[in-house]
Formats: C-alpha cells, sequence, structure tokens
C-alpha cells in the first residue's frame, strides 16, 4: 500500500483531533501528487461495506434528508448501491470545498452550505439564494454556500445541471466543476461534468460565460449556442457549436447525445433508468452517436436501436442488469 493510500486511510477510519483534520485537508490541497490523492481518495469509497445494516440505513437517511430529498415524495430507500454513488459524486468537489472553507475560516467567516443531490431517474429544480434557478439532471449534486459573499456567487457542481443566473453584475456567479469553471453574470448556460464520464462539457444559451480550466492556464470566453468540451483522457479543449435540441432535452425527458462516445451513453442510460450495465466495450471502443430517445421509450427500444446503428453491439437484459457483450 502507497504512503499516500495509507494517509488517506487512516484518516477516514479514526477520530481525530480539530489541529489533525486541518492538517489532512492543507496536505489534500497541496499541489503535490494529485493524481494520487484522487485515486486514494476513490479507493476509499469504493471500500465502502456492500452490507447496509439499520444503523447504515439511518445514518444515510440523515445524509439524505441534508440533500433536501424528500423521502416521501422520492420513495427513496438506503441501498449500497445508492450510498455508494453519493459517496462517488462527492469526490470532484471535496477539493474545492475544502479550499472554499479554508479561505474563509482564514478570514474568520463561518460558512453553511446547503446540499442537493438528485438520486438516478429522479430530475428537480431549486432556487438559489440570489434568485437564480437550477434544474439537476439524473445523479447530480450541487453545494452552495447559504448565504452568499458579498463579493462573489459560487457553485459547486458534480454531474449535470441547467443554470438560469440573475443578474447582479458586481458580483460574479461562478460554477466550480472538477475540470473547469464557469463566471457568468446573467445568463442561461448548462453544464455536464459526471466524474464517471469522459468529457466535461458548457452549452452557452444566452449571456456570456468564461471558462477558466483547471489543469492549464487556458481561458475562453463563449457566445451563445457555443459549448466547449473537455476530452478528459486526452486533455485537448474544442470549442463547436451546440445543438440545444439535443442538449437541453433532459429537462423533458429524452435520452439526447451529440456525437456521444458509446461508453458515455451508457452512463447517461444507467442514469436515468436506474439500472445497472455490464459492459466489454472491446469491439465497440470509440463508438459514436448522436441520437435522440423519446421520454417513453422503453429499454428494449433504446437499445434496439443502438444495436441498428452500431455493428457488433450485443447486449442481454435480465431484470435490472444488461450485459454487453
Amino acid at each position: 500500500m502507497s504512503k499516500i493510500r495509507q494517509i488517506v486511510q487512516l484518516f477516514f477510519e479514526g477520530d481525530h483531533p480539530a489541529e489533525t483534520k486541518k492538517k489532512f485537508y492543507r496536505w489534500l490541497l497541496s499541489p503535490s501528487s494529485e493524481s494520487e490523492k484522487e485515486k486514494a481518495l476513490v479507493e476509499q469509497w469504493n471500500g465502502i461495506e456492500s452490507i447496509a445494516d439499520s444503523s447504515t440505513k439511518n445514518s444515510f437517511n440523515k445524509v439524505i434528508a441534508r440533500f433536501g430529498v424528500d423521502k416521501r415524495k422520492q420513495r427513496l430507500r438506503a441501498t449500497p448501491k445508492l450510498i455508494r454513488i453519493a459517496a462517488v459524486l462527492l469526490i470532484p468537489i471535496i477539493t474545492g470545498l475544502a479550499a472554499y472553507l479554508y479561505v474563509k475560516n482564514s478570514e474568520n467567516q463561518s460558512v453553511e452550505f446547503v446540499e442537493y443531490f438528485t438520486p438516478n431517474a429522479n430530475l428537480r429544480t431549486i432556487d438559489l439564494p440570489d434568485g437564480s434557478s437550477v434544474t439537476m439532471n439524473y445523479g447530480s449534486i450541487i453545494v452552495y454556500p447559504r448565504n452568499f459573499t458579498a463579493k462573489r456567487r459560487e457553485v459547486f457542481l458534480s454531474g449535470e445541471a441547467k443554470f438560469t443566473v440573475s443578474h447582479d453584475k458586481k458580483r460574479p456567479f461562478i460554477v466550480k466543476t472538477n475540470d473547469m469553471n464557469i463566471e457568468a453574470l446573467g445568463t442561461i448556460f448548462n453544464v455536464s461534468s459526471y466524474v464517471e464520464n469522459s468529457e466535461t462539457i458548457t452549452t452557452l444559451v444566452d449571456g456570456k460565460v468564461r471558462i477558466d480550466m483547471k489543469n492549464s492556464e487556458e481561458n475562453f470566453i463563449l457566445e451563445p449556442l457555443q459549448q466547449i468540451v473537455l476530452d478528459r483522457e486526452t486533455g485537448k479543449t474544442f470549442i463547436r457549436q451546440a445543438k440545444l435540441e439535443l442538449e437541453l432535452a433532459w429537462e423533458k425527458g429524452y435520452l439526447s447525445f451529440q456525437n456521444a462516445d458509446i461508453e458515455d451513453i451508457m452512463q447517461e442510460i444507467q442514469r436515468k433508468y436506474d439500472v445497472r450495465i455490464y459492459a466489454n466495450y472491446k469491439e465497440i471502443k470509440g463508438e459514436k452517436l448522436t441520437v435522440k430517445f423519446a421520454p417513453d421509450e422503453s429499454l428494449y427500444e433504446i437499445f434496439k436501436t443502438i444495436q441498428l446503428l452500431i455493428n457488433k453491439f450485443n447486449y442481454r437484459i435480465e431484470g435490472d442488469n444488461i450485459y454487453i457483450y
């Protein structure tokens, strides 16, 4: 076991004094060995016990309550699958939140956060303290201060959401993801930044936004109907014209894709239908599709269509499990 993995494991397995926690967060925020630290965090959460007892369920229900999910309406069960999803979704925004809190603590300011989590197969719209609204796609999490500061409005996102931002030229509105920061004054834009997807995409509907890339010194200004795409595997970024009827179709329950990788398409199907897909992508790796599925199309109809579009795409559906071979 690596030293970094040991540090992360020891921290999460024990209860530590405040000074120790502060040192850990400083170490986590330092630029050294960033990829190893992220890998260690992922391994830590992947090690969550797969058996959920009554204590786990009670704790999970408290977490869900903090995320603003009404159990009576959502009919959620504290399943191991959902616990693991919620944990993994938090990984990309931990560092950003820690940095934000560290700065506020240094300024002797206390910060109270509000968190919302949309489980798979659920969409929701929330209102922010400044009057802005956010529509969240399946399996997404958003975290923001209960009260925005006098200088800026910052929101942390993992997943996908459409933002309609209230105009306030004195306080820029900033959405922070694992790969990029999106800054706006008054505008409408969509951000897709799922941790398991191969791309992070920001699409501008109206207004103007500035994009600051986190892993480089590059920054971009988007005009309406443009989108910026970051390929996480190659690190390359490019701007293209957006097809809004595809990019925003998820708000109305559609599954839509613009030149999307087959693996990302499978991830989206998992989130919408709350199923588990086991895939061998060897024969179809690199396949991309531009396609749109109606809200009432069944899994059988969707997979039959994909099979017609992609050669060597074979599948088997067994309840909530789907096998691709």
